[in-house]
């Protein structure tokens, strides 16, 4: 996920950046020339906060129906091992892919623990990251319940490339509803209410 955490470390660059001018700006006594030039500078400041959030933001995507590749996995880290062909027929699936270094999916971390308990019956939740273990573990280990659900480490990226590089997505989180025909049904953001309808759907069939 080279590109996404280029795209995080840009944006909390330029919101840094963007709230220093704020500060500096607004103060009367720093700033030479009128209120006006100030509120122009804010304002150009505050765009570019706008315009980064807008480059780097997912937007949910329904996809045409197509079966979801296997799973290619170096370590489980949590929870038992899952072949999507072993659920077909009897569960859905989630695929997450996600990163310790990454806000927005800690974010998403607690809203995906609550999904698999309500759907822990139906559907079985996967979150994959191409770190190193020693990176990982500590991080899954410290959240205990608060991430319950299987969290693996891609192989060699190969998960990845099967589903985010072959549709051009590049940033997380990201998540992949699969029913239980083993087709994917949806794949976008995993906090857009299109993603819980999509995982209820998936559920229910």
């Amino acid at each position: 996920m080279k590109v996404a955490r280029e795209c995080v470390d840009i944006l909390e660059s330029k919101t840094k950046t963007a709230r220093l001018n704020v500060r500096v700006y607004s103060d009367a006594g720093a700033c030479a020339g009128g209120s006006a030039k100030r509120m122009k500078r804010i304002a150009f400041a505050m765009t570019a906060i706008l315009l980064m959030t807008a480059a780097c933001a997912t937007k949910p995507v329904s996809a045409e129906k197509e079966a979801a590749p296997p799973l290619q996995i170096a370590q489980w880290v949590k929870g038992a091992p899952v072949n999507l062909a072993d659920l077909k027929g009897k569960k859905a699936a989630v695929v997450e892919f996600w990163a310790t270094w990454c806000p927005p999916c800690r974010v998403s971390i607690p809203h995906m623990t609550e999904l698999q308990k309500t759907y822990r019956d139906s559907v079985v939740f996967v979150a994959i990251t191409d770190e190193a273990p020693e990176d990982v573990k500590p991080f899954v280990e410290k959240m205990g319940s608060k991430m319950d659900y299987t969290v693996a480490i891609d192989d060699k990226v190969a998960t990845a490339k099967a589903y985010m590089d072959a549709r051009g997505v590049n940033t997380i989180p990201y998540a992949f509803v699969i029913g239980k025909d083993g087709a994917i049904l949806f794949h976008g953001h995993p906090l857009d209410e299109a993603f819980d309808a999509a995982v209820k759907k998936a559920a229910e069939k």
